[in-house]
């Protein structure tokens, strides 16, 4: 169990460096800790999924379930949104 454990945070860390590259829109403390927050609610549930698979429709529906499912306030939200938004190549355009 350990090892999957081990196994699944180096890829999901490595996973996230790459779609990183991207984030250039948010400050360098912004980015990791949309990153962190992104890591600790959304990878304890679930694999973390590539945001550029899903139209924004897609992406956005599912963003606003997580944040009610995860129960993030807003302003944890919202960097995460752009965080994922970046990461997809949008500006964030999903709802509160």
């Amino acid at each position: 169990m350990r090892l999957l454990v081990v196994v699944f945070v180096s890829s999901s860390a490595a996973l996230l460096a790459i779609l990183s590259s991207n984030a250039a829109e948010l400050s360098p403390q912004q980015t990791k800790d949309a990153r962190k927050i992104y890591l600790v609610k959304c990878a304890k549930c679930h694999e973390l999924y590539d945001p550029k698979a899903y139209s924004n429709a897609e992406w956005d529906k599912w963003m606003v379930k997580m944040k009610k499912k995860s129960k993030l306030k807003d302003e944890p939200f919202e960097l995460v949104k752009e965080y994922t938004a970046t990461l997809r190549g949008n500006s964030a355009s999903v709802q509160k």
